[in-house]
Order: structure tokens, then C-alpha cells, then sequence
């Protein structure tokens, strides 16, 4: 994973610009699931605090995890200026080794489809097991990947155009299939200042996962309990466009 640590390292700097203007309905989520929790809370790429921050304003008991040292120190900059203690520390999702049991695991954003192989992928499940007191849940989203979509979109940026403290910005996505075969994609992100020009571009690969190959994953895990609900809201899964978010029992 060492490209996606030098990719994050480089955009720590303008991350919190990129997505201050997204949404997923993801923090309100994991925070509720946290404040919930009896016991310790892990997140699993942590990044600049976005989730993680918020954990902390909730009295949640929370340790964070990431890849890259940088984002990792924007996320103390934001703690320090609100008043908070981080207990954050550099480890990759596939092995790291903490000192500390936790009744809930959170791995955000999609963050999961950074592991590009399915050694990666059974090495992060089975590590965030190993970390899991008896009856702790892992939960993690991702979506479903839609053949309709990546077929109509995939090759083909998509331009979102927004403003942050009066300055305009151009951020162009695209996103292709670097190996159909393995379900492994590339996202290009630029990021334009129509004041400045160009200021940042960056590529990063995931790999995507439907719902059946995951329950296969699963299943070769130590996991043997779990659940997958239809979006934030825990619907029943019943469409394509809905958020998977996977509820995971030790």
C-alpha cells in the first residue's frame, strides 16, 4: 500500500477541501454507533478527522488509525485547535498491531477498497478480528458496483465546481478500469483554482467488491456473524444504488 501512502501524503494539504463539500450521511452514522458503544472504539483511516474528530466531541473512547503520516497531522493541527486528544497513530489496515482490545471497529468512506488484492483484503479482516473483544462489531461501508454505470461513466471525468472562502475551484474525477478482470480501477483527482491553475493531481487504484464476493471473503475470514444493511439508515438492501454497510460480530 505504499502508493496509497505517498498519494495521501500529498494531498493531505487540500483534503478537508476536497470533501467539505460532500456528504455521505456517514458521520452522523458512525457517531451514533460509537456513542452506542460500551467499551473502546478503533477507526481504520482516520485520515484528517473528519469522522474521528467528532468521535472525540461525542466523549467517544477512540483510538484512529492511518496510512499516512501527513493526514495523520492535519487531524492533531484540528484536535489541538479544538481542544482535543488524539490517540492516533501510522499503521496499515492489513497488519497493524495495537495494544488494545475494542468493542467496535469502524472502517469508513469506503476505505476497505483500498486493498487492492484479496491477500490484502482477508489480512484486514481477520487483523481488525484479532483486535475485536468477544462479541465487538466491525462495520465498514462500500458500494455496490453498477455495470450500467461504469459502463456509462467509467473513461469519462466528471467536473464538480466549488467555492471555499471566495476562491473557485474545479475538482475533474475519472475514474477507469485499469484491470476488468480483477475489478481494480484507477481515480485520477485534479483539483484546479481558477485564481491559481492547476494545483494538485493525484491517482489512487481500489478494487471494487459486490455483495456476493464479499460474503465470500467473509466467509474465509474468522468471522462467521454477520449482516449487510441497505444504507445509513439499516433498510433492508433491496437496490443496486444503495450504501453497503456491513455490520460484522465477533
Amino acid at each position: 500500500m505504499n502508493d496509497s501512502i505517498e498519494a495521501y501524503d500529498r494531498w493531505a494539504e487540500y483534503y478537508d477541501l476536497l470533501y467539505q463539500h460532500q456528504d455521505m450521511d456517514d458521520t452522523a452514522f458512525y457517531v451514533e454507533q460509537a456513542a452506542t458503544t460500551d467499551g473502546p472504539v478503533l477507526e481504520i483511516g482516520c485520515g484528517t478527522g473528519r469522522i474521528y474528530l467528532e468521535l472525540l466531541e461525542n466523549g467517544v473512547d477512540a483510538d484512529g488509525i492511518d496510512i499516512s503520516p501527513n493526514m495523520l497531522a492535519t487531524l492533531k493541527e484540528k484536535a489541538d485547535d479544538r481542544g482535543l486528544e488524539p490517540s492516533v497513530q501510522q499503521a496499515d489496515m492489513t497488519e497493524f498491531d495495537l495494544d488494545r482490545s475494542y468493542d467496535l471497529i469502524i472502517i469508513p468512506f469506503r476505505t476497505f477498497l483500498h486493498n487492492t488484492t484479496k491477500e490484502q483484503q482477508l489480512a484486514t479482516l481477520n487483523t481488525c478480528y484479532d483486535h475485536l473483544r468477544a462479541g465487538g462489531v466491525l462495520m465498514l461501508n462500500f458500494f455496490q458496483p453498477d455495470p450500467d454505470y461504469i459502463s456509462a461513466e467509467y473513461g469519462r471525468p466528471t467536473m464538480q465546481r466549488f467555492v471555499v472562502d471566495g476562491e473557485e475551484f474545479l475538482l475533474i474525477d475519472h475514474s477507469r478500469y485499469q484491470d476488468p478482470v480483477e475489478g481494480l480501477v484507477t481515480m485520477e483527482k485534479e483539483l484546479i483554482s481558477a485564481q491559481r491553475g492547476e494545483i494538485k493531481t493525484e491517482t489512487l487504484t481500489i478494487r471494487l467488491i459486490d455483495k456476493p464476493t464479499f460474503d465470500l471473503l467473509l466467509e474465509q475470514s474468522q468471522f462467521t456473524d454477520w449482516t449487510v444493511h441497505g444504507g445509513f439508515e439499516k433498510k433492508e438492501l433491496t437496490a443496486h444504488d444503495q450504501e453497503l454497510v456491513w455490520e460484522i460480530t465477533k
